[in-house]
């Protein structure tokens, strides 16, 4: 079942700075990684002989660029995965897995990885459990397990992320969208940063280059306000 599954970085060229952190921290993080690895970009590279890159061309809306990357994808399942998304925790590898196959064995179509709204408020032996129709943001695109064959019914050629993220036409849909079990926020699969709001370094951004770094590039992006940063912790529980 390893086999069947790609790990997808959407990322473009003008955010190709961070591939070096993000490949950094994320072989540091997550060295036993089973999965096939990918990179889609416009038309820029990244050598590494673990990544298969993807060109995907000149921009286009959110959802044209995918439905052209998942075409060069041979496995049937994607966890989607975005280049400002830097892992800051080792990884348990055979718990990430574990999930990943109970839900490949389940037939989900799409489960979301990160421990945030919308949750699922089970059991606590429950790993996951659906994101019933009519809730918000509940086909929102994000860091998340996907059948292939679901993007291919979802993304609509010419949508945007944001529109995407809105849409209630995929309630219409006959898909099983879930969501992790709320108590995972206290021993979560993947612990990350997504290290750039709006072009911006996300306020304790700079913190965490320093760390891993790569202080000499805290210069090459403005830094979010506290203000904003303090919001989106808000909005996100």
């Amino acid at each position: 079942m390893k086999n069947n599954v790609a790990f997808l970085v959407v990322s473009c060229d003008h955010y190709c700075d961070l591939w070096p952190i993000f490949f950094k921290t994320f072989y540091k993080y997550w060295s036993d990684f089973p999965y096939q690895l990918y990179l889609a970009s416009n038309f820029k590279q990244y050598d590494d002989e673990k990544v298969i890159n993807i060109s995907f061309g000149e921009d286009q809306p959110f959802s044209t660029n995918l439905i052209n990357i998942i075409k060069k994808i041979d496995e049937d399942n994607i966890i989607l995965w975005f280049e400002d998304a830097f892992l800051t925790k080792k990884v348990n590898s055979s718990v990430v897995t574990s999930i990943i196959e109970k839900s490949i064995s389940s037939n989900n179509d799409h489960l979301k990885l990160t421990v945030d709204y919308p949750l699922f408020y089970g059991k606590k032996n429950e790993l996951f459990g659906p994101i019933p129709k009519g809730v918000k943001y509940r086909s929102a695109i994000g860091m998340a397990l996907y059948k292939k064959s679901t993007l291919n019914q979802i993304l609509v050629p010419g949508e945007s992320a944001w529109e995407l993220d809105k849409t209630t036409r995929i309630d219409k849909l006959d898909l099983k969208f879930n969501s992790l079990n709320s108590d995972l926020r206290f021993n979560r699969p993947f612990s990350v940063i997504n290290s750039v709001i709006k072009g911006k370094w996300i306020f304790n951004g700079p913190k965490f280059l320093k760390k891993e770094g790569f202080s000499n590039l805290i210069k090459s992006r403005k830094r979010q306000s506290l203000k904003d940063f303090i919001y989106i912790q808000l909005f996100l529980f």
